[in-house]
């Protein structure tokens, strides 16, 4: 069973709210073959609520210990510039720590990130923050250091709380 557009329209039901409809829409697409892959490319979809959900239901699944093969895990490096919306964003970020990223999307990821640091939203940067954390390349131990010093100084308590957890946690060692 393919799913691709029939999950995009089931999808574009997303209010932005509502959970179930992505639940649902989970439920119904789920065990095809190709679901993975749908959400993959429905995450820099030109309609920020089908962004949104196929980025909520990319989360979920990987939560729920699904894998991201490395061809996928590129195809959604790649798609990184589509994501219009914060949300969107925000579910990338999320997912970082559950994906074997392969070296060479490390310091395209970088780039991606880094700016997100300085987002409006403190949710945001606390958890652009956290991927940055869990890129698998070079990365000494001290420039780290510096960036979580720097963003202990944030005046979000978000931010500052997503520093002492990644400090308490040693997550800086690459996979």
């Amino acid at each position: 069973m393919s799913c691709g557009e029939d999950l995009r329209a089931a999808i574009d039901g997303y209010d932005g709210r509502s959970q179930s409809i992505l639940s649902e829409a989970a439920a119904r697409f789920g065990t095809a073959a190709d679901y993975l892959d749908a959400l993959v490319a429905l995450a820099a979809d030109q309609d920020g609520r089908v962004s949104d959900g196929a980025t909520w239901m990319l989360k979920a699944a990987l939560e729920d210990r699904r894998k991201l093969a490395a061809g996928q895990v590129m195809a959604l490096v790649d798609r990184l510039d589509g994501l219009a919306t914060w949300q969107a964003r925000l579910h990338v970020c999320q997912i970082i720590g559950y994906l074997d990223i392969p070296i060479e999307c490390a310091a395209r990821l970088r780039d991606w990130l880094a700016p997100v640091l300085a987002h409006d939203r403190p949710f945001l940067r606390a958890w652009a923050l956290d991927a940055l954390c869990r890129l698998p390349d070079a990365e000494n131990h001290g420039q780290r250091e510096a960036l979580l010093d720097r963003m202990a100084e944030d005046p979000a308590a978000s931010v500052r709380a997503r520093v002492r957890r990644l400090r308490k946690e040693r997550a800086f060692q690459p996979k």
